[in-house]
């Protein structure tokens, strides 16, 4: 049995959600100390119990929902040699008390550099350092605010002893980096998908309501919503749900999100097409969303449309053989074992 600090990244369910897996798994095994923040908190402490917090910064956005960078950028910026003593402060009085020989993180980035000042090796979950072997065509200044900006952040987790890369593509290891088929859930991971006629929609607050007002437009369509608990015609809104999600993601026609992997990982492990909507500004979504649409699962946008959900709509069939085709599966089994390996082998030296 190994001491395990497993660090979250807390920015969306995503990442909380896949790290729930592992976690669920290795607490049968090691003993874990569970640290995370802004969404992921709440998510991993009505799972776990005990987690640890620690703060991170608030992201701005338009009223179209694309994030707004230089907002964000501004006002957080004061707030970084704030956030960053506290959250060090914090990993440190953690790393002494409950003295981790390994540390796990799940693209955190406070987890991985306690780690490496404090001589821990540092296994670093990611499905971001994709980027590096599946290039996104970009403009030329596309280009320049990627290498400033999410280019810069990549380099910054650098320093991890071992990558475990998940993700719908699955290049040949490299050096550090290990790639895998995605994480799902294990309640979704075997079951047998269905087709009960309804597309399911995900997507963040901000492009909820860009969504529902497309969705009218198509009336011999029905949707199911998470969002909130209500219903205007063809359109059922819900309140998020672990099992009436799985239900949704099991049995619809297919999926439209904002280009959270998580989501695209079930999806795609169901033979489910994909609609991705991801602005630039947030690029690993809009990566992600340039990746179902070269593999042929689906449509990717930076806005929804009612071009591009025609365009969903008329190909799903199409989109659904190439799923097939591809047969993608969840890497489960062989990812637990690996991280497994791993944590024996960091935490005897």
């Amino acid at each position: 049995m190994a001491r395990v600090l497993f660090a979250v990244c807390g920015v969306g369910l995503g990442h909380a959600g896949r790290s729930s897996i592992l976690i669920k798994n290795l607490s049968r095994r090691h003993e874990l100390l569970i640290t995370s923040y802004s969404e992921g908190l709440p998510f991993l402490k009505k799972e776990f119990g005990k987690v640890e917090a620690l703060n991170w910064f608030k992201y701005y956005f338009h009223s179209d929902g694309r994030i707004d960078r230089l907002k964000s950028i501004a006002f957080n910026s004061v707030k970084v040699p704030f956030v960053l003593f506290h959250n060090f402060s914090r990993l440190r009085k953690i790393i002494r008390e409950f003295r981790p020989e390994v540390i796990v993180s799940d693209f955190d980035f406070n987890g991985l550099y306690a780690g490496k000042l404090s001589g821990i090796k540092v296994i670093l979950i990611s499905n971001m350092h994709l980027a590096n072997y599946f290039k996104t065509r970009l403009s030329f200044s596309q280009k320049i605010a990627y290498s400033l900006t999410d280019e810069l952040m990549l380099r910054a987790y650098f320093s991890a002893d071992r990558f475990l890369v998940t993700s719908i593509m699955k290049p040949e290891n490299s050096g550090r980096m290990e790639f895998f088929h995605p994480l799902v859930r294990e309640d979704l991971a075997g079951k047998k998908p269905q087709d009960q006629g309804f597309f399911l929609a995900y997507a963040s607050k901000e492009n909820l309501q860009n969504f529902t007002n497309l969705f009218r437009e198509f009336p011999d369509k029905r949707f199911v919503v998470y969002g909130s608990s209500r219903k205007h015609g063809n359109v059922e809104f819900k309140s998020f749900s672990r099992e009436d999600w799985a239900d949704d993601m099991l049995n619809c026609s297919g999926v439209l999100c904002h280009g959270g992997m998580g989501t695209i990982s079930e999806a795609v492990v169901l033979k489910k097409p994909v609609y991705v909507t991801a602005s630039i500004d947030w690029f690993e979504r809009f990566h992600n969303g340039a990746m179902v649409k070269e593999l042929g699962f689906g449509v990717a946008e930076e806005n929804p449309s009612m071009q591009g959900l025609t365009e969903f709509f008329s190909g799903n069939k199409k989109f659904s053989a190439q799923l097939k085709k591809a047969n993608i599966k969840a890497s489960n089994k062989e990812f637990k074992g690996r991280l497994e390996e791993l944590i024996q082998q960091y935490s005897k030296q």
